[in-house]
Formats: structure tokens, C-alpha cells, sequence
């Protein structure tokens, strides 16, 4: 049962289950020591890749009528999160859904603008404003390890 579970091993369940989703890809990858502004560590042609992870337990229907999505608070260190992350200090977000047990992988660059992040299911038919717009336009389904690393090294 989910909702027994405490932040701290919801985040730490996060984190092993990004280190199983890489691993399974056949990626080198660890996770690294608290404290870091980083969370996981990925090697990609002899260069070291960081990601934050985030993790949520289950979909979230924000506002009455509103279909489920999974939300994550993003741009946010620490406890309370005073602090922002800023654009140099890792390269993409680990966002996991525990109630599917999968990882969605997102680049961290100027596009990621908002202090929280809606991911959508193509499975679910989303109407008006959550259909489309700049913000609004993920699904998780398109979220994969391989499409953010085709980018990252297209980028880089």
C-alpha cells in the first residue's frame, strides 16, 4: 500500500527504480551521495551525464473535471525548496510514476521554465486547454531514455 510510504523512501524508491530502468538498457550508471545537486549519475561515451530524480506516487486529477495526470515539482532543492535549480548543475530529470513503476526521462534546458511539471497518458483523452500548449504537451509515452539521449547527443 502506497499511501503508507514516507517521502523519504517514495524519493529512495525513485532513485532505485531509475538505476533498475537504466541498468535493464544497458546503460553505467550510479546513483551518487546525498547532498549533490544531482542524483544519478549516467556514462555516455566517456561523459558523464547527471540527472535529478523526482519521483510521485500515483496520477492526480488537479481541479474538479480535470483528468489525471502525474505532477511533479521540478525547479525546486532541498527541503522546502527555497532554492532553484539553475541550468548547469545536471542535464535531464529522472520523473518517476511508482504506481507504473516507470521512468520518464525529460532534458533539463530553457524550455523546463515552470516550478512544476504535468505529464500526460496517451492512453487518456485530455479536452481543450490540456490537449495542447507549449506547457502542456507531454506524454509520458514519448518520454524515453532513448528519445532524450537521440537529443541529448544531437544537442551536444
Amino acid at each position: 500500500n502506497m499511501n503508507k510510504l514516507s517521502d523519504l523512501n517514495v524519493g529512495r524508491a525513485g532513485e532505485f527504480l531509475v538505476i533498475a530502468d537504466l541498468l535493464l538498457q544497458g546503460q553505467k550508471c550510479f546513483l551518487t551521495d546525498q547532498g549533490l545537486n544531482y542524483d544519478v549519475v549516467v556514462e555516455i561515451n566517456d561523459k558523464l551525464i547527471r540527472g535529478q530524480v523526482k519521483t510521485t506516487k500515483e496520477m492526480r486529477v488537479l481541479h474538479q473535471n480535470a483528468r489525471p495526470i502525474y505532477f511533479f515539482h521540478i525547479r525546486r532543492a532541498g527541503k522546502g525548496g527555497i532554492r532553484q535549480y539553475s541550468l548547469n548543475e545536471f542535464e535531464f530529470f529522472a520523473l518517476v510514476a511508482l504506481d507504473i513503476r516507470q521512468v520518464f526521462y525529460l532534458p533539463f534546458d530553457g524550455k523546463v521554465g515552470s516550478a512544476s511539471i504535468c505529464i500526460r497518458d496517451k492512453n487518456i483523452k485530455y479536452q481543450g486547454q490540456a490537449k495542447g500548449g507549449k506547457k502542456n504537451g507531454l506524454y509520458y509515452q514519448d518520454l524515453t531514455w532513448e528519445n532524450f539521449i537521440n537529443g541529448y547527443n544531437s544537442n551536444n
